[in-house]
């Protein structure tokens, strides 16, 4: 029987205050991020930036990093060991399940805050149900998604082992179709030509495959540190999922290279699609654009991962991080380029700039430190440690 500290090391009295100095960290962020969420949700006051010209902000940027890019990626996973049968992933299959259930809880609850009243989206799917609606099946398929992963953990934890492995092949197929799903609320309707086309749908289950490696790289090399008994095994995880993050990195620079290629080509006609792919080039966005998702979440982890000599310290680590943080900024560059095109009635002199105020901010800060929160936890207790 484990006392919760078995398989690791730096146990001291020292250890341990740091580790609780690290949730006492983790838990403020998150507090205030409640606090808020609550205010919003039963308050009369709105505190967000959101308005008739900016209808989708931060919470929808949220919700798509963490249902989608986190949810889906740690499904992604966790499925090639227990659907896949790949052997030395088979050590990550609950930790990844975990992160898929706690993200996607906590991107759900991102959208309770950013519809104000979730009961009336109840009474929408029972009274006029829409199967046509893009919306409409996204509800419903990440209802399955929640209910497989969640089922899928459960038997993963009670060691019914064939059955968590049968329920994962309908949880990997489920978690694609929602990612996909997600990408066609974006992409189907004509309103936002940016937007609009077959690539989102694409690109959101491209985006898991990457945030996904670059979580598990992070949740392997940071175990790798202290648990003892797998730390070769884990190391070993480490420079697998370093290269397969090298190579979805490099096909998504080209992803990236023609989204604003296709932008940009012959100037659009000074069209809507121009102008919101402008706006990450040379715009308000650019900073986001250039510094976040390009610099930071492509260009200097791939160069970190390709040094030679790279295996020999925390830089495959440092570099997931990167990916992380990359992948966020291009959900919110996603989300806010068509957004911050002008508005016909006021010129096409200048963009609009997009920010979100403090309280969106806050509670999607929050929603993100509460995943680290909850997993720091488990971790620690060994709860999700593989049994050989």
């Amino acid at each position: 029987m484990s006392n919760g500290y078995g398989h690791y090391e730096n146990t001291s009295i020292s250890g341990r205050a740091g580790f609780w100095v690290w949730i006492g960290l983790l838990s403020l962020p998150v507090l205030w991020a409640v606090y808020w969420g609550a205010l919003s949700l039963f308050s009369a006051d709105d505190f967000s930036a959101l308005g008739n010209r900016t209808p989708w902000g931060l919470y929808i940027s949220g919700y798509a990093f963490l249902v989608v890019s986190c949810s889906i990626g740690a499904c992604l996973i966790g499925s090639l060991g227990s659907v896949f049968q790949i052997e030395r992933f088979v050590i990550l299959e609950k930790r990844a399940v975990f992160l898929a259930v706690t993200s996607l809880i906590t991107g759900m609850s991102l959208m309770l805050v950013e519809l104000g009243q979730p009961i009336n989206m109840i009474r929408g799917y029972i009274d006029t149900p829409n199967p046509a609606s893009p919306i409409f099946g996204m509800g419903v398929i990440y209802t399955m998604d929640l209910a497989l992963i969640t089922a899928e953990f459960i038997l993963l934890m009670t060691n019914n082992l064939l059955i968590a492995r049968r329920i994962g092949i309908l949880a990997l197929f489920t978690a694609i179709s929602a990612g996909s799903t997600v990408g066609s609320v974006f992409g189907l309707p004509a309103t936002k030509p940016y937007w609009n086309g077959p690539y989102l749908p694409i690109d959101f289950i491209l985006c898991a495959w990457i945030t996904g490696f670059a979580m598990m790289l992070i949740v392997a090399y940071t175990s790798a540190q202290r648990d003892t008994v797998h730390r070769e095994q884990l190391l070993g995880l480490v420079d697998s999922m370093g290269k397969w993050l090298a190579i979805f990195l490099a096909v998504d620079v080209f992803f990236v290279l023609w989204t604003i290629s296709t932008g940009l080509y012959g100037g659009g006609g000074g069209g809507d699609k121009y102008l919101a792919t402008m706006a990450l080039v040379t715009g308000p966005l650019k900073f986001t654009f250039w510094g976040g998702e390009v610099i930071v979440g492509l260009f200097l982890p791939l160069a970190l991962l390709l040094l030679p000599g790279w295996k020999k310290a925390g830089t495959p680590c440092v570099a997931a991080i990167m990916v992380v943080i990359g992948m966020l900024a291009n959900k919110v560059n996603m989300l806010l380029a068509p957004q911050t095109i002008p508005v016909p009635l006021f010129g096409r002199e200048a963009y609009r700039l997009v920010v979100p105020s403090m309280v969106e901010m806050s509670i999607v800060g929050g929603a993100i430190a509460f995943v680290v929160l909850a997993y720091s936890l488990v971790d620690r207790f060994e709860l999700l440690t593989h049994e050989a």
